[in-house]
C-alpha cells in the first residue's frame, strides 16, 4: 500500500496506511484494520464504530482504582455513558457542579455518577439514552432500542434483553413502542440542538 508521510505534533514522522509492514500499535504508526476486521472485532455485536448498533456504541470501561475497586476487578452489566464521567469526577472529589462560569450559566449536567458501580453497588441508571452517530439515529429506553439510518424514516426495534446482537427487528410487532421511542428521540434531538 502507498505510504503517506505525516508527522506527530512533536515533529516525529509517522507511517500511515495499513499492511503487514505496518502493524497497529507502535507510536510511529496510525495503522488500522478495515471494515471486515472491524466487524469481526465487535463479534457477536452488530455494527461498527460510527453506527448506532451495539457494536458501534457498546464499549468497555476499564478502571483501575486500588483504593475503591477490589483486586481482581469486577464485571458489571450496568450501563454507563461518557456523559457520566463529569458526575463521577465531582462525586469522587465531593465537589459541586458550577452554577456559573464567569458571566455565563453552564448547561445542566445530565450524567449520573458511576461511583456506585465502581464500589460494586447498583445505581439507578439513565431512563433513556440517545445517539446521533454519523450513520444512524438510535435511542434506548429500558430493554428497548430503536435505530434508523440517517435520511430514513423507518425505525428498527430490538429487545436488548432478549437480543443483544440486534438480529430480530420487532418494529412490525410493537409499533406503539416504535412510536414512543421515535417521539422521545425527536424531543432529545431538539433538546441537544438547543444547546449548540
Amino acid at each position: 500500500p502507498e505510504q503517506q508521510k505525516r508527522w506527530r505534533l512533536d515533529g516525529v514522522p509517522i507511517q500511515g496506511g495499513s499492511g503487514p509492514e505496518n502493524l497497529p500499535g507502535p507510536a510511529d504508526t496510525f495503522a488500522a484494520y478495515g471494515l471486515g476486521w472491524a466487524t469481526l472485532s465487535n463479534c457477536p455485536l452488530r455494527g461498527t464504530k460510527l453506527t448506532g448498533y451495539e457494536g458501534g456504541i457498546r464499549t468497555p470501561c476499564i478502571v483501575r482504582w486500588p483504593a475503591t475497586i477490589k483486586e481482581g476487578g469486577q464485571l458489571t452489566d450496568q450501563i454507563g455513558h461518557v456523559i457520566d464521567f463529569m458526575a463521577t469526577f465531582l462525586d469522587v472529589a465531593d465537589a459541586s457542579y458550577p452554577t456559573a462560569l464567569g458571566n455565563r450559566n453552564p448547561l445542566p449536567m445530565e450524567g449520573k455518577s458511576l461511583l456506585p458501580v465502581f464500589q460494586g453497588k447498583q445505581r439507578k441508571g439513565h431512563e433513556m439514552l440517545a445517539w446521533d452517530t454519523p450513520r444512524d439515529h438510535a435511542i434506548r429506553r429500558g430493554q428497548w432500542k430503536a435505530i434508523r439510518s440517517r435520511g430514513s424514516q423507518v425505525w428498527q426495534l430490538f429487545d436488548l434483553e432478549q437480543d443483544a446482537t440486534e438480529t430480530t427487528n420487532l418494529a412490525a410487532s410493537a409499533p406503539e413502542v416504535v412510536q414512543s421511542l421515535s417521539r422521545d428521540f425527536e424531543r432529545w434531538q431538539q433538546h441537544v440542538n438547543r444547546k449548540k
